[in-house]
């Protein structure tokens, strides 16, 4: 029975495969998060992107997770835009400039 104390080996191939998968799966969820754009309505996803603001200036986190709060909140706030821009011009009202 192996030692609960002793450190674990892993090969370098499957510790790499590992973080590819990682990888692959944070960029799956990043893509359907910012998606969400369009199925929340527009005065809820405000706050969610004012959380995410806050967030990016929270100086008890990390500079590089807040520069991704930062970049989340930013991608968000222009799907809002091309959202209402879409709808704006389907239904034929024009867009306040």
């Amino acid at each position: 029975m192996p030692d609960k104390d002793q450190p674990r080996t892993v090969n370098i191939n499957d510790m790499l495969e590992a973080i590819n998968h990682l990888s692959l799966e944070v960029g799956i969820l990043r893509v359907a998060f910012e998606y969400l754009a369009f199925a929340i309505p527009e005065e809820r996803l405000a706050n969610t992107i004012a959380a995410l603001k806050f967030e990016g200036q929270n100086e008890s986190r990390d500079e590089r997770l807040r520069e991704q709060f930062k970049r989340l909140a930013d991608q968000l706030e222009i799907r809002v835009k091309s959202q209402s821009s879409l709808f704006s011009r389907d239904n034929g009202v024009e867009e306040d400039k």
